[in-house]
């Protein structure tokens, strides 16, 4: 089951309940974290920064953030109270 060829399908899976929305929100910002981590470090051995902390780095990638980590979160929400009202909708 992919995204592309059933897209109803994925977003049952992944949305079905608020859960589960929460825990692939959880993880989704979890790795986007590490990965900024990771960019501070690689960062910092190429270059002698010893000024620049990992919350300079969120505050400065605040684009990164929303882009990156708000903006799927709240797609996932969308597809969970869309789900949840289509089968409310039925049930009537």
């Amino acid at each position: 089951m992919s995204l592309a060829s059933q897209p109803a399908t994925w977003s049952h899976s992944i949305a079905k309940s608020k859960l589960r929305v929460i825990a692939f929100s959880l993880l989704h910002f979890a790795l986007l974290f590490f990965a900024l981590w990771l960019m501070l470090d690689q960062m910092s051995l190429k270059q002698d920064i010893k000024a620049l902390t990992f919350t300079d780095l969120l505050s400065s990638s605040s684009l990164v953030l929303f882009i990156g980590g708000f903006y799927p979160c709240f797609y996932l929400y969308t597809i969970y109270r869309l789900l949840e009202t289509n089968a409310s909708d039925t049930k009537l």
